[in-house]
């Protein structure tokens, strides 16, 4: 089983995908298309939506907590056209189509992570990087924007810095998180205390996004993975309506592969019973403002 370090960097992830890749002769399937190495369905669907009423091509940022299908949506996003950065972390075993997430967006959050977990901020330093990494996308004028679970702690701050950037922000039944996050691990320990410290991260992330949706309900989407991997109808639906770009259903079919986001957990997992109480309580909470 191939090893991931613990505390390892993006930068660390990026170069062992590589490696992986290299080493397994991972190959994507017949009729796919590898993009800045990750692995995207079928020809280029890249939408035609005219830029904002400022001149500026359209932003989406997408971010939720990990395992949670962030990384499905960015391959839908890149597959319908969007830019997500040119320097992919990429696929491993337990992401076999790449993780999408931009390593200049997610190496900015992992600073500022590093130096203070509980609340963290951009320096003046790193909101002047912000802010030019901003330019040099806005330069392509095209559909653009980035994927990284990291962001739903800095929501706030890329909201002022991107005036035109819409939130697109995805939860998932947090039992299902937490299975597949021990899942991922080398050893699968299946403790109270492995289980509760996944369910104690799923309920600090849900809440940021929670937080966020409240104080900007008009430039958010916040969406249920669970339900709109059921109805890809749906999903294209609102994202269309969400920002006015030509998302296709069937292309969200062509992304989806259920053996990556499994829907049912076939584990009993022993998890602290307060935190499982706040998590049924804040999913709850997330379902009855999410778009479905």
């Amino acid at each position: 089983m191939l090893r991931i370090p613990t505390g390892a960097s993006a930068r660390d992830w990026e170069r062992i995908s590589r490696e992986w890749v290299a080493e397994s002769g991972h190959q994507p399937p017949p009729g796919a298309r590898v993009v800045h190495g990750c692995i995207l369905p079928g020809a280029d669907h890249g939408p035609q939506s005219a830029p904002d009423r400022a001149g500026l091509p359209p932003a989406l940022v997408l971010c939720g907590m990990h395992r949670s299908g962030t990384s499905l949506f960015g391959q839908y996003l890149m597959a319908s056209g969007f830019q997500l950065g040119e320097t992919l972390i990429g696929p491993l075993p337990s992401n076999p189509y790449g993780h999408f997430e931009d390593l200049a967006f997610v190496e900015l959050h992992e600073r500022a992570l590093e130096r203070d977990p509980l609340h963290p901020r951009f320096t003046a330093v790193e909101r002047a990087q912000a802010v030019q990494l901003v330019e040099l996308r806005r330069a392509t004028g095209r559909p653009w924007g980035w994927k990284d679970p990291r962001a739903s702690f800095f929501l706030s701050e890329w909201a002022a810095i991107i005036p035109e950037a819409r939130f697109l922000l995805l939860f998932r039944d947090p039992l299902l998180v937490v299975d597949s996050m021990c899942r991922r691990k080398e050893q699968d320990l299946n403790t109270r205390a492995a289980n509760s410290g996944a369910l104690g991260s799923w309920i600090g992330y849900n809440r940021a996004l929670l937080r966020f949706y409240r104080a900007h309900p008009d430039r958010t989407l916040l969406l249920s993975v669970d339900q709109a991997i059921r109805d890809p109808e749906r999903t294209a639906g609102a994202l269309r309506r969400f920002g006015d770009w030509p998302f296709q259903p069937d292309l969200f079919r062509a992304c989806y592969d259920q053996k990556i986001l499994q829907t049912r957990s076939l584990v009993t997992r022993p998890l602290n019973l307060r935190l499982r109480l706040q998590a049924l309580l804040l999913h709850q909470g997330l379902l009855r403002a999410s778009e479905f």
